[in-house]
């Protein structure tokens, strides 16, 4: 969506005085075909989330449903006025028009701007195309999977890699999660993740999970800490089976109710019983003892 110089500028300056984005919508008629909104996403969060990015081939009176399905379980969704924009374009849409709307939502404790493009095809059929960063567009892209799966009408879904070490709230706005790749550290072999339970003792504000103190020692000290663990559930046995074949998901797990801000759980499962796991656990980079059970 474009934007004059003049209004950038003039957008950039109050984000800077007010701390927050300031948009707005374009004159003319909301009904009107060419009507757009033009919104401005806040930029902060740009640090928080990665950049998702949504596509999928649908019949326009499915895509109206998913919306409207999507829309109710937001937090705050989209205008009443956006709304019907959307459905009036998409019902009045040709093969080979097109047409884009950038909404401003808030889910999951953060705001996502949407940046939608919808593409006629003919016989109501639509190509979609959602970006965003946050909550919401995870949101969608779980209305979407299920979608896909039910009615077979998503084309496909195309989403950035997760397993990058970067912290992204989960839908339900409970706990913060991150995938490390295989370069962080691997248990057996598998590659970590890391779940932060909103609530969490020493938790840093506004999403900076890394800076959180226990978070920087247990990384700084995952060395260490993986190699204990290794030798800890060696010691422990598995029965018959090697370890090494069953152990699966190993989880850092920091829950919000513990005895000691540094207190945490290392969870690993079982891959022929998922409802199974080994618990190891740590304060700060202290082993404290292990334990096994559903």
């Amino acid at each position: 969506m474009l934007y004059s110089p003049l209004g950038w500028l003039v957008r950039k300056g109050l984000e800077k005085v007010l701390g927050k984005a300031a948009g707005g919508l374009t004159g003319g008629d909301p009904l009107d075909p060419d009507y757009e909104f033009v919104e401005v996403e806040v930029g902060e969060k740009d640090a928080l989330y990665p950049l998702r990015v949504l596509e999928a081939e649908m019949h326009k009176d499915r895509l109206r449903a998913v919306i409207e399905k999507f829309d109710g379980k937001l937090e705050r969704g989209m205008r009443e006025g956006q709304r019907t924009v959307l459905d009036t374009k998409v019902g009045r849409l040709k093969a080979g028009e097109q047409f884009s709307m950038l909404c401003n939502v808030f889910h999951g404790g953060a705001p996502t701007g949407l940046q939608m493009r919808v593409v006629g095809r003919g016989g109501g059929m639509l190509d979609l195309h959602v970006e965003g960063r946050g909550p919401a567009i995870e949101l969608l892209l779980l209305e979407m999977q299920g979608e896909g799966a039910v009615e077979g009408e998503a084309r496909r879904l195309v989403d950035v890699p997760v397993r990058d070490g970067r912290f992204r709230r989960d839908e339900f706005g409970t706990e913060w999660r991150a995938e490390f790749p295989e370069e962080v550290g691997v248990l057996f072999g598998q590659p970590l993740t890391m779940t932060v339970e909103i609530g969490r003792p020493g938790l840093v504000g506004a999403g900076d999970v890394l800076a959180t103190p226990v978070v920087r020692e247990i990384l700084a000290g995952l060395a260490q800490v993986l190699e204990v663990a290794e030798r800890q559930l060696l010691e422990y046995g598995v029965g018959d089976d090697p370890i090494a074949e069953v152990a699966c998901r190993p989880k850092l797990w920091l829950p919000a109710e513990v005895e000691d801000e540094r207190d945490w759980t290392l969870v690993v499962e079982r891959s022929d019983r998922p409802e199974f796991g080994w618990h190891l656990e740590f304060r700060g980079v202290e082993f404290r003892g292990i334990w096994a059970g559903d």
